[in-house]
């Protein structure tokens, strides 16, 4: 067996028995609040995908696994899938309507409403403003335009060129809120990014999961923002939250977080995120010899990915970095293992550091 299961044994093993010995120093890399997200993100993209619920059994290696997936925590909840994000919103807006607001966090409170969805929560809350106060007749005139917005389908395209005006003008909080009201959830993600927007856009395309590929589109293209601003690992968990995994093993790798890299690799495959042909000990010996022709999926693995030989170099190359990280921790026995799983390229590494 060549299971992700195995490393964890070895390496523990090892550890164990390096407490004895003084001439060997183990820096193993404790696992923090990101590694925990990634985990998450991953299991829980598995788990939204193939429609399983948490408490599965997961098969790793000989073992048996009860994978329980829990939300993320709250520091992370714009990674979070959208179904859950949606209620932790709700929650949270709930909550605010209990305050006492002011006119400002009154009108912020029922933007969001709005483009939840809560349209009758959000025509209640303007119809409850004070009649002394300076804003009740636009808060009437909102009211009456949220509670239209319901069902007349002729005034779409004048709110939407009302909308874009807005927008134009500045006014891009007002425009975004028109747009959601006449189901231009997508275009207004759109507008709020091209604006610089981007936490917004998030929350939004979170919000909105009937936007499907749109949604993973608008949060790949934050989690590309997130690294050109230097936040390497917030783009990492955001291809993560947007299913593009095997984009994130990239940047792992290109990161020169191998380790990581190798580590979310078998995860993914092992929860059927990516296809099985990229661990070594899974792949058909004539896949290696196509010439560059792509390979297919193998039975089991994601289905509708296409593994390609570029993509089988890079595997090998996480795994020949991963096999070197081990070597610098002198976790021997998995160096042994890893190295057996990658043919003749691993009899080389081993080769090499024997020397």
């Amino acid at each position: 067996s060549a299971e992700l299961i195995s490393f964890a044994d070895a390496a523990s093993n090892d550890n164990n028995n390096s407490k004895n010995n003084s001439n060997v120093s183990i820096n193993s890399d404790r696992i923090d609040s990101y590694d925990f997200a990634v985990a998450a993100v991953v299991v829980g993209s598995a788990e939204s995908r193939t429609g399983t619920a948490g408490g599965d059994v997961k098969r790793l290696g000989n073992t048996n696994v009860v994978a329980t997936v829990q939300p993320l925590e709250s520091a992370y909840d714009l990674f979070c899938d959208s179904n859950d994000f949606k209620v932790m919103q709700l929650e949270r807006l709930q909550l605010h309507e209990t305050k006492l607001l002011n006119s400002d966090q009154k009108a912020r409170l029922c933007r969001q409403l709005s483009m939840l969805g809560e349209r009758d929560r959000a025509v209640r809350l303007l119809l409850d403003e004070e009649t002394e106060q300076p804003g009740y007749y636009s808060s009437c005139l909102r009211a009456c335009l949220v509670a239209a917005t319901q069902h007349s389908a002729q005034s779409s395209s004048t709110i939407k060129l009302v909308a874009t005006n807005l927008i134009a003008a500045g006014r891009v909080e007002e425009g975004v809120e028109l747009l959601c009201l006449v189901g231009k959830s997508s275009e207004a993600c759109g507008y709020l990014q091209s604006y610089g927007r981007w936490q917004e856009s998030v929350w939004l395309a979170r919000c909105c999961p009937q936007l499907g590929r749109y949604q993973q589109q608008a949060i790949s293209k934050w989690a590309h923002h997130l690294l050109l601003q230097g936040d390497k690992e917030g783009c990492v968990l955001g291809l993560l939250s947007s299913r593009s995994i095997w984009e994130a093993v990239q940047q792992l790798a290109a990161q020169q977080y191998h380790q990581r890299a190798a580590l979310l690799l078998h995860a993914a495959v092992q929860t059927a995120a990516l296809p099985l042909q990229l661990l070594p000990q899974h792949r058909d010996n004539s896949s290696n010899k196509t010439g560059g022709l792509p390979c297919t999926t193998a039975p089991g693995s994601a289905a509708g990915v296409a593994v390609t030989p570029a993509m089988l170099t890079l595997a090998d190359n996480i795994h020949r970095k991963y096999a070197l990280y081990l070597f610098g921790l002198g976790n021997k026995p998995a160096v042994a293992h890893l190295c057996r799983q990658l043919g003749e390229a691993g009899d080389a590494i081993i080769t090499h550091m024997q020397h």
